[in-house]
């Protein structure tokens, strides 16, 4: 193939990568708001609003904070959990047929 076609084929798939640990993030955060207004049982549609706006917002945020970690590495969380948990989705697509 040439040149052209190679990097297109490349950035496609490491576009379908990220947004496929992005799904996943917006899935467990919107869950979590979900889950969060049924267990509290909040009454007032305002805090209800304030609350689905609250988890869009950080949803549109998660590709900013993903892009600041890579670029800033001492911000990555120092415990092997939580850095097994960031990199786990990846590791999974890459070894898919990805390349890294």
């Amino acid at each position: 193939m040439n040149a052209p076609t190679e990097w297109l084929i490349t950035t496609a798939g490491q576009g379908a990568a990220g947004l496929l640990v992005w799904s996943w993030q917006a899935l467990a955060l919107l869950a979590l708001a979900w889950l969060a207004l049924k267990i509290c049982r909040m009454k007032t549609p305002a805090l209800r609003h304030q609350v689905w706006l609250f988890g869009l917002v950080a949803v549109a945020a998660l590709p900013l904070s993903s892009l600041a970690i890579q670029r800033f590495p001492s911000l990555r969380p120092a415990s092997p959990a939580l850095n097994y948990a960031a990199e786990a989705p990846q590791v999974v697509i890459f070894s898919k047929g990805g390349s890294k």
